[in-house]
């Protein structure tokens, strides 16, 4: 079998992976239902009780972006760099690269949500910001107990499950196997274009740079180790200081935080030193 699909181009497998994720997603929030029943009973779904909500998120995140990538590395016999492991220098670097990432991509963040479209796109602009709310409104819903058991739950289901999952979708298949290896298309090209369709898939139109932006830090990370586990563990630190920072932080004491845009210098220092950091990552990998 992995003989017919060895030497398969771009399109083919492209298709391929396209079909195993909507059988996948299909099968995830069909069984995810049924357990869900089973477990939680139907009122606490109809309820949107927030038990059964990380049940479902968690169950939809493993089969939208876990398994898909592990049946498509098996399908087409592909270590998708899972076999590579990175320096630990690197490793360390890939971290500081995404602290110090962070005031920029708060910046982009800010930028974004300020963003008009002309009038006669307003249906548009109204659609984008309801999917923004959307979003919002069950992140806050994720976020908001702040009870030591759902902490632990939400860094599994909000952290852990997400970038494993996204990595290997994102960077293992679409950039690194569909791109790199089957396609014309080389380098920063691959790293971008993975990095808008990491951020569009997320239907969060009006955090569309920073995610752009995070998703091209993660790839150039893949695309100088050579290992995907230096993405996977950045973008867990990432989301796992989110889900601590909002367990630590009131609503109202993260409205009294200062917006980024009040200080410029910090947002320069972060461009600048997030250069730095690659380009020291880019000497240590080159040794």
């Amino acid at each position: 079998m992995n003989q017919f699909f060895e030497n398969r181009g771009f399109w083919f497998r492209l298709l391929t992976l396209i079909i195993i994720a909507l059988t996948a997603v299909f099968m995830a929030v069909t069984f995810g239902t049924v357990f869900a029943s089973l477990f939680f009973g139907t009122d606490k779904i109809a309820s949107h009780h927030i038990d059964t909500v990380l049940f479902l998120q968690a169950f939809v995140s493993v089969g939208l972006f876990v398994a898909p990538p592990l049946v498509y590395a098996k399908v087409f016999d592909e270590s998708l760099t899972l076999k590579n492991k990175p320096k630990l220098l690197s490793a360390v670097l890939c971290v500081a690269i995404m602290a110090v990432s962070m005031p920029f991509c708060s910046f982009l963040e800010e930028l974004n949500l300020h963003m008009k479209l002309p009038v006669w796109l307003s249906g548009l602009e109204d659609w984008m910001r309801a999917q923004e709310n959307n979003a919002k409104e069950l992140t806050d819903m994720l976020l908001g107990n702040r009870e030591p058991k759902y902490l632990l739950l939400n860094i599994l289901v909000i952290a852990l499950i997400p970038a494993l999952g996204e990595e290997l979708f994102f960077r293992g298949v679409i950039q690194d196997s569909l791109l790199l290896k089957t396609s014309k298309i080389r380098g920063w090209l691959c790293v971008l274009i993975t990095g808008a369709v990491f951020s569009a898939i997320h239907l969060q139109f009006f955090g569309f740079l920073p995610r752009f932006f995070l998703g091209a830090v993660l790839g150039l990370m893949l695309l100088m180790t050579k290992s995907i586990w230096t993405s996977i563990l950045c973008h867990f630190c990432n989301n796992a200081f989110a889900v601590l920072a909002a367990g630590y932080f009131s609503t109202e004491k993260m409205n009294d935080v200062p917006q980024v845009f009040e200080f410029k210098s910090v947002i320069i220092i972060s461009a600048v030193l997030t250069a730095f950091l690659f380009w020291q990552l880019k000497k240590i990998e080159e040794k």
